[in-house]
Parts: C-alpha cells; structure tokens; sequence
C-alpha cells in the first residue's frame, strides 16, 4: 500500500512541477495582429468629392496622404 501512495505523491510532484515551469514561459508574441492578411497600416480613410471631382485619401496610421483627381494621384505628407 506504501508503494501505491508513493507513486500517487510522485505523479502529482511531477504534475506540479511541470505547471510550475510551464507558468513562467509566455508564448505570445508582441507583433501587430493581422486580419485577413491586411497589415494594420493600410487603415484609409476618404474624403467626399470635392466640386471639382477631386478625392482625398489619407491613412490614419501613418499620416499618408493622397490626392487623386481623375487618375491623377498625388502624393504627400
């Protein structure tokens, strides 16, 4: 009966060991979630149509702006 007791004691030592060790390892990353395959960087944002049929586009994240006016693209920051 002493032997059953002592691998009992032994597999839960092992089993508290092993959730010891495993809490202090972290598997996340601090890398930027992806959705879809579109990086966080392409967030774009448009204006209405000016009078003259002129667009503005600027993406919110990196302070890109564009101006396009019939396939005229311009580009600024």
């Amino acid at each position: 009966m002493k032997n059953i007791k002592d691998i009992a004691l032994l597999a839960f030592a092992v089993i508290g060991f092993y959730t010891i060790i495993t809490a202090f390892t972290t598997t996340e990353s601090n890398q930027p979630q992806q959705v879809y395959a579109t990086p966080e960087s392409h967030v774009f944002e448009a204006s209405g149509i000016t009078p003259n049929g002129a667009v503005y586009i600027y993406n919110k994240r990196t302070g890109e702006a564009y101006y396009m006016l019939k396939g005229d693209k311009r580009y600024g920051k």
